[in-house]
């Protein structure tokens, strides 16, 4: 009697490893933890991505029924300013869930699109931005595709001969408005978000040395800090200095305008000098190594001239 007794423990326990266990299987960069209940459902969930800690799904709060699907090894992806979980191919995960992104490149903070509109405040909520921690995070209430982009309220124009000049003109153009508009243009270190350059200057007017800052407390009256762009006709004109920015592979571009109606519109883009472009129908994109690689190949043409000229006169002893 003893041993059927204990023959029936064992099989029930097992029944209650096989019902609580649940399975991820997305690859070696991924990992999970969850608690599991007694009944084969799966509470609180987590998927993280761990190679390159792009991001997490939190289903803390939620019960997944898992029983039917089994292991997830497909329909779930997180990569950088990415979170995907396809919710035909797995209806069970879509439920009520928290959304990390990290080490994401974003001085303001960024829009969450989802399926590429943006994503309505009912079904993105509790969203917070972290610059000091490079990381976004929001509660979702059910799945698809959630992306993070960098915020473009309106548009931003470069002059189409800027690698000729020292300085990079540009208009931004707020469409048909009433609204009158302050502008500063800063420029970021992508890799540290250290401010590089900021136009018009934001010093302090009693500081002896020069004191950049990304406050934009642009009102008429405030005597801490000198200058902006003004708008006229629904356009600003601004510029900065490329020679500047010289030596840096990366860095972020940030447009930030208050109006006189209260609101704030922010244009920014991750800038990569390499792939610029000098094309006037492109917002925020230019060349300056066109104007260092001119310099050059006259250079070399110069040379070569010289060289040829003197191979003759020494050849013909002129």
């Amino acid at each position: 009697m003893r041993k059927i007794i204990y023959l029936v423990l064992f099989v029930f326990s097992l029944s209650l490893v096989s019902a609580a266990s649940v399975n991820v299987s997305l690859g070696p960069c991924y990992d999970y933890s969850t608690v599991a209940s007694d009944d084969g459902d799966v509470d609180d969930l987590v998927i993280e991505e761990i190679c390159s800690n792009t991001g997490a799904i939190d289903w803390t709060g939620s019960t997944l029924n898992l029983t039917v699907l089994g292991v997830i090894d497909s329909g779930v992806s997180i990569s950088n300013g990415t979170i995907v979980v396809n919710s035909l191919l797995r209806p069970d995960l879509d439920e009520r869930a928290h959304l990390t992104f990290n080490n994401l490149n974003f001085v303001i903070e960024p829009t969450i699109l989802r399926d590429g509109e943006d994503c309505p405040s009912n079904v993105c909520e509790n969203a917070t931005y972290s610059l000091t921690e490079e990381s976004y995070e929001v509660d979702v209430i059910g799945f698809s595709i959630y992306t993070l982009t960098a915020r473009q309220d309106m548009t931003v124009y470069t002059d189409s001969e800027a690698y000729l000049k020292p300085e990079i003109y540009q208009t931004i153009d707020f469409g048909p408005t009433n609204t009158t508009y302050k502008c500063v243009v800063m420029i970021f270190d992508r890799d540290n978000k250290n401010l590089l350059q900021s136009n018009p200057r934001r010093q302090k007017r009693d500081a002896d040395v020069l004191s950049i800052s990304t406050d934009l407390n642009l009102e008429d009256n405030s005597p801490e800090y000198l200058g902006y762009f003004k708008s006229e006709n629904g356009l600003v004109n601004t510029w900065y200095q490329k020679d500047l920015l010289i030596g840096y592979d990366t860095f972020i571009y940030v447009a930030k305008c208050h109006g006189s109606d209260g609101s704030e519109k922010v244009f920014e883009e991750l800038i990569i000098p390499h792939y610029w472009e000098a094309f006037k129908s492109t917002p925020a994109r230019w060349v300056w190594w066109t104007d260092s690689a001119s310099v050059s190949t006259w250079m070399i043409f110069f040379i070569a001239i010289s060289l040829l000229i003197l191979y003759l006169a020494v050849k013909k002893n002129w």
